[in-house]
């Protein structure tokens, strides 16, 4: 989402404790303690430039690989790509600690939960329903009303940008929907796919491109899991 540079000067500026909303987005992060922002939709306070959608889930990966408002591992440095994840993620940690809290350490468990789960799964070459896994995380169940707030939903977009960055096959692919005859991936991945490769899958052609993603899925995590 992109934010206006008047508005992205104002958020930087000392002072203020209370949050500032733009297009449902806290702005001014920096400013704030982790109990004003957990959960909710938040600018990064160090590049101004990523909104997490449901702070502090994501953190690492956008640490790791995306921020542009660190100093540590850059390009240039002569560390090796896991030094320079390392350094990027102890500054970020070093300089917004007071924005994570035990909320942060419960969702990336969650997260870590999640995806062996689905490893599991996609090794043998199968699926899983959204409530059958919400179940085996002892969530609630998943409904059309509550999809957008429920901790799936935010443990799979960190999943997807984890593996887009990574360049693996989406691990979320193998989460189908129960009461679909050909058991596929919801809208939700579709929009997804378009998101990160670029490509707009046509219904009829959905089961084949599902197919053949569940297959490179089995044979990356048989070659790495």
């Amino acid at each position: 989402m992109p934010i206006k540079p008047k508005l992205r000067n104002e958020v930087t500026s000392r002072g203020v404790k209370k949050d500032k909303v733009y297009n449902n987005v806290i702005v001014n992060a920096a400013d704030l303690d982790r109990d004003s922002i957990t959960s909710k939709k938040v600018l990064c306070p160090c590049c101004y430039e990523y909104v997490f959608k449901s702070w502090p889930l994501g953190w690492d990966s956008h640490a790791s690989y995306v921020c542009e408002g660190l100093n540590s591992g850059r390009k240039s440095d002569r560390d090796s790509k896991q030094e320079k994840i390392d350094k990027r993620k102890k500054e970020f940690k070093k300089r917004f600690g007071k924005l994570f809290g035990k909320n942060r350490k419960n969702r990336t468990k969650l997260k870590e939960r999640v995806a062996r789960e689905l490893k599991k799964v996609a090794i043998k070459g199968g699926t899983v329903n959204y409530n059958k896994l919400a179940s085996t995380m002892k969530l609630s169940p998943v409904t059309k009303n509550n999809w957008s707030n429920h901790e799936l939903k935010y443990v799979f977009d960190v999943l997807d940008e984890e593996d887009y960055l990574k360049k693996r096959p989406f691990l979320t692919c193998i989460v189908v929907k129960k009461v679909d005859q050909y058991k596929i991936p919801s809208l939700g991945f579709w929009k997804m796919i378009k998101k990160y490769r670029g490509k707009t899958i046509d219904s009829e052609d959905r089961i084949k491109y599902f197919s053949l993603e569940r297959v490179k899925l089995k044979k990356y995590w048989r070659k790495n899991g």
